[in-house]
């Protein structure tokens, strides 16, 4: 089951397992929804399900970037992980095909830079009011590290929501996705 994340061994292999694991986790919170519903907001949060994965998709590309252009910062907008405006805004009218094909490029070019990336490497800190100013950096390995936390939280935030629109939790979702238990089938209580 996706619920449990693969063994693998070795540095490089556990920390892109992991990381890929989290955003499989995230990605899992909107398995089956409708494009109205990406959109909603069930909760007293201000996010919708469409806004976290937008944003985690944002975080990939701007990590991918930063890593990517290592020792340097990375040049263009939106090139920082965090840089930026810092207001996540519902993006109107997107699809959930249209969400999750973004997501997912993004996903694969984060585990293709985790593959590749030297871990020693320094990535330049993104400027954000919640960084000390003395800091200016951290090795790649401290970044992904930075990475699978982040895509948890906002994991565990996303399984929230989704279980405020239809009471679907992750255990069902991880399943449905997997094509262990399909759509039309009841969920087994434990």
């Amino acid at each position: 089951m996706a619920f449990l994340t693969p063994e693998a061994s070795g540095e490089r292999a556990v920390a892109k397992t992991f990381l890929l694991q989290q955003f499989a986790q995230a990605r899992s919170t909107v398995y089956g929804l409708s494009n109205e519903q990406i959109h909603a907001r069930p909760s007293v949060s201000a996010f919708t399900p469409a806004m976290l994965i937008t944003h985690l998709t944002q975080v990939a590309d701007g990590w991918c970037a930063s890593v990517a252009a290592a020792p340097n910062f990375p040049a263009g907008p939106n090139a920082a992980a965090d840089g930026g405006d810092y207001e996540i805004d519902d993006p109107a009218g997107v699809t959930i095909e249209g969400l999750l094909t973004a997501y997912d490029q993004a996903v694969d070019r984060l585990g293709e830079i985790v593959e590749s990336a030297d871990f020693d490497a320094i990535v330049p800190t993104p400027p954000a009011p919640w960084y000390p100013p003395e800091l200016v950096g951290w090795q790649v390995r401290w970044v992904i590290q930075h990475l699978i936390a982040e895509v948890a939280r906002h994991a565990g935030h996303a399984d929230i929501i989704r279980e405020s629109i239809d009471g679907k939790g992750s255990y069902e979702l991880n399943a449905r996705a997997d094509g262990a238990l399909a759509d039309d089938q009841e969920f087994p209580a434990w």
